[in-house]
């Protein structure tokens, strides 16, 4: 027994042997393969900003974007769009530095002879109207203000738009560009196109506008609803609405019902409203107005009830208060002075069969910060549907 494990341990070692023995012959089939190195021949363009993007002419890129990495001034790039042998598309990267362009694949790297500029990227720090409703509103003729840094210093390459409308640059510097503000539009967005670099700044208002204004003062105010939950089920959450802490849902769409409501609801699945906002901020310009809400559903059963429509200086709706006998039904409202509240209107009842219409009226004699929307006391169970939110104007004579 003996002998045969000492045989067994002998030809297990000379096999071994054996193996390492061809492993060294000189004729070993192992071949070593040298990539060439890449050549850059053209940069175009040779200036830029970050996030744009420049094309690089060369030669033994290869096709193989793993492969293959890019550099500004030692940055390196995080986008390449195009790998082909012979051309690379890549995009200048965030924090690029002024400097060589380097191409590297696998372990080759070559730089560009001619330097890339980055040119400093601009922005607007703020952008301010000389209209005497206010910095938000302008009409046509109104000086427009706009602050900013890196906007360079060529101005024959500064351009200005009032949506698609082009508007008048009376001066400009690397820091400061004022315009003037066309004529003939209701409510626009001013854009800056700098040597090519495009950047939107705010959105202006037409002051002397009347009748239905309420596209230009708030959002997401008539069916159909949107909504900025992900899910498509009964609840939602309105767009561009604010609500207070642990106010909910505020979108409600029934069975078979896409267009939805924008719901106050205690029970049933719904939490308290205990002094619950569900509100916007605008801004409104001295005038006439009227606000008009519609009211589809409302349904008493039992708790604490009631909600106002309400508008209110600041950033914020002042809470109800006491309890009071209104429109036949005890519920809470506002029964204290509020030095905030500019206006409101209850709008429960008891449980309505058909949709009821409530007019709000507020007349401002000077440009208003303001809170819009709606304040509600739900216990137990009860709920309020709404379709629409209407703000009309009228200019003080």
């Amino acid at each position: 027994m003996r002998n045969l494990f000492n045989n067994n341990i002998k030809g297990v070692f000379l096999s071994v042997l054996a193996l390492l023995a061809s492993g060294c012959e000189p004729e070993a089939n192992i071949k070593e393969y040298v990539y060439p190195a890449p050549v850059i021949t053209e940069v175009s363009p040779l200036e830029g900003y970050e996030g744009d993007q420049v094309i690089i002419i060369g030669e033994d890129f290869g096709d193989r974007v793993e492969a293959v990495s890019v550099d500004f001034g030692g940055i390196p790039v995080e986008n390449i769009y195009s790998c082909k042998n012979n051309m690379l598309v890549v995009q200048v990267p965030e924090g690029a530095q002024s400097g060589k362009v380097g191409v590297t694949v696998w372990t080759n790297k070559t730089n560009s002879e001619s330097d890339f500029k980055v040119i400093p990227t601009p922005s607007i720090i703020s952008m301010t109207s000389d209209n005497p409703s206010g910095n938000l509103f302008a009409q046509g003729g109104d000086k427009i203000t706009v602050r900013g840094v890196n906007f360079g210093e060529d101005a024959s390459k500064f351009k200005a738009y009032v949506n698609e409308t082009e508007a008048v640059i009376l001066s400009a510097s690397n820091t400061e560009i004022i315009l003037e503000y066309p004529s003939g539009i209701t409510s626009g967005i001013v854009y800056l196109d700098l040597n090519g670099y495009k950047l939107e700044g705010s959105a202006f208002i037409d002051s002397s506008i009347e009748g239905d204004v309420t596209s230009l003062f708030i959002k997401n105010y008539k069916q159909p609803f949107l909504r900025s939950d992900i899910t498509d089920g009964e609840w939602g959450t309105a767009m561009y609405w604010n609500t207070t802490s642990g106010f909910g849902s505020s979108l409600n769409f029934p069975l078979g019902n896409t267009d939805g409501f924008i719901a106050i609801q205690a029970g049933d699945g719904q939490g308290i409203k205990d002094n619950a906002s569900l509100y916007q901020n605008t801004t409104l310009p001295s005038g006439k107005y009227k606000f008009t809400i519609n009211v589809e559903e409302n349904t008493k059963v039992t708790g604490r009830y009631g909600c106002v429509f309400a508008v209110a200086n600041g950033s914020t709706l002042p809470g109800l208060d006491s309890e009071k006998d209104v429109n036949g039904v005890k519920q809470f409202t506002y029964t204290e002075e509020h030095t905030e509240l500019l206006g409101y209107v209850q709008i429960t009842t008891n449980t309505i069969s058909e949709p009821v219409t409530y007019t709000l009226e507020l007349n401002l004699t000077e440009t208003k910060s303001v809170a819009i929307g709606f304040v509600a006391m739900f216990h137990g169970t009860n709920s309020l549907k709404i379709s629409e939110i209407k703000i009309e104007r009228s200019i003080n004579q």
